[in-house]
């Protein structure tokens, strides 16, 4: 073994440019390989922020001519689940959608989602107020607060 890295040192002082290659290649693997590690491990496998966070599943339509592909559920077909599934604690849905923002102001359009009072309440308690009141109720994040 140690015959073979004295042999690869030799190798490597008689032409420095392949060196430098390998050493760059190393290099790039290296930090590419870092650098989809951290923006996986940061989207896909911390926790929610959300008190049992882990508890949470997602549930989504699929199509027979397209495998592997995620549809968005209707509001009757998630009615459906709601009332023949006994397995879960809470069930709730959330659309995200842009949402037109009339204020003082310019008006402009302002990301957000419409959730159900279940799912909401499983979020946990609001910084600040509550959650919903009524049908006609709006809860608006501290950003845009």
């Amino acid at each position: 073994m140690l015959s073979a890295f004295s042999q690869a040192w030799a190798s490597w002082k008689t032409a420095p440019g392949v060196a430098l290659l390998a050493v760059v290649a190393f290099a790039v693997g290296i930090g590419s390989a870092t650098a989809i590690f951290t923006v996986i491990n940061g989207v896909l496998m911390r926790p929610l922020p959300y008190p049992s966070s882990e508890r949470f599943v997602a549930l989504s339509g699929s199509n027979a001519n397209a495998p592997g592909a995620f549809l968005a559920m209707s509001v009757p077909e998630l009615q459906d689940y709601q009332q023949q599934t006994t397995s879960f604690d809470a069930f709730g849905w959330f659309f995200g959608s842009r949402y037109h923002l009339t204020a003082p102001g310019e008006p402009q359009f302002i990301p957000g989602a419409a959730v159900t009072p279940a799912l909401a309440r499983q979020l946990g308690s609001p910084l600040i107020g509550q959650w919903f009141a009524d049908d006609s109720s709006a809860v608006i994040s501290s950003a845009l607060w």
